[in-house]
């Protein structure tokens, strides 16, 4: 377990007393429920978008609220079902988060399954991986390090539950 080392100094004490005294600002605030919609879209937006972008996606931010509107956007077809899945499994969290559910395995598998859904051979959309997977950092000549490591076949699912 991660136990970290850390002194509660006098501006750290100071930094959460803003925080809290900003947070019951805004608490207590009221937007009117069109600004409310349209800082969910734009959080919406920009979290897809980063999130894709993380992957490789390069769609921009314009692209994605576009789809998110429906749009047609010219743009690799792999890409588009990138941003649209993930649309897509940012909508079943919300559900799930309206139901006041716990998380459970197959909830998990069931995002996956709509974030690679037409961009994953269709035995791999919302199953666990049954090949070893690790970050490789490639350098001058090909060379090869392994950065990341991930757990193995058999121990995913039990560390899903």
């Amino acid at each position: 377990m991660f136990d970290p080392t850390y002194k509660i100094s006098k501006e750290v004490i100071n930094a959460l007393v803003s925080i809290a005294e900003t947070k019951a600002i805004v608490d207590r605030s009221r937007l009117l429920p069109q600004q409310e919609l349209q800082l969910r879209r734009q959080a919406r937006v920009r979290m897809t978008q980063s999130s894709t972008a993380i992957e490789g996606n390069t769609l921009s931010t314009n692209q994605v609220a576009d789809l998110l509107a429906n749009k047609e956007i010219d743009a690799p077809e792999r890409e588009v079902y990138e941003v649209k899945n993930y649309l897509q499994a940012m909508k079943y969290v919300d559900e799930l988060v309206g139901k006041e559910q716990s998380v459970t395995e197959k909830h998990i598998l069931t995002i996956h399954k709509h974030v690679t859904k037409n961009t994953l051979d269709k035995e791999k959309v919302g199953a666990y991986r049954k090949s070893g997977v690790a970050v490789v950092q490639r350098g001058p000549g090909m060379s090869q390090r392994v950065m990341y490591q991930a757990p193995t076949v058999k121990a995913t699912p039990k560390l899903m539950i």
